[in-house]
C-alpha cells in the first residue's frame, strides 16, 4: 500500500506535495527521474485533510458550543478526539482585550 502513494505522487506531484514555485516542481520532476526516493524526501507533503471551525457570535459565549462539539466528536469516534491547538483571540471590543 505504501507504493500506491508513491505512484500517485509520481504521476501527479502537484496533488501530493506543496511546491512554492514552478521551478521547484520542475526540480522535483528532474530529480524524480534520476532518484525518486531522494525527490520524495525533499518534497513537502500536503496534509491528508485540513479542517477549520470558525465561530463568531458577539452575544454568546464559546464554552457551551465547544464542549458540545468535543463530546459529540468523542461519541462519534469512540473517545479518540484530541485537541492539538487552541487559538484564542480577544476582539478589541471585549472585556478580555
Amino acid at each position: 500500500m505504501e507504493n500506491i502513494s508513491s505512484i500517485i505522487a509520481a504521476v501527479n506531484p502537484e496533488q501530493s506535495y506543496n511546491f512554492e514555485s514552478k521551478s521547484d516542481l520542475a526540480d522535483f520532476k528532474k530529480l524524480a527521474k534520476k532518484d525518486f526516493s531522494k525527490a520524495i524526501e525533499k518534497a513537502k507533503p500536503k496534509p491528508a485533510e485540513e479542517h477549520a471551525l470558525y465561530y463568531d457570535s458577539p452575544t454568546e459565549s464559546l464554552e457551551p458550543l465547544y464542549f458540545w462539539i468535543l463530546d459529540f466528536m468523542n461519541g462519534q469516534f469512540g473517545g479518540n478526539v484530541e485537541k492539538l491547538i487552541d487559538n484564542f483571540t480577544s476582539s478589541p471590543g471585549s472585556g478580555h482585550f
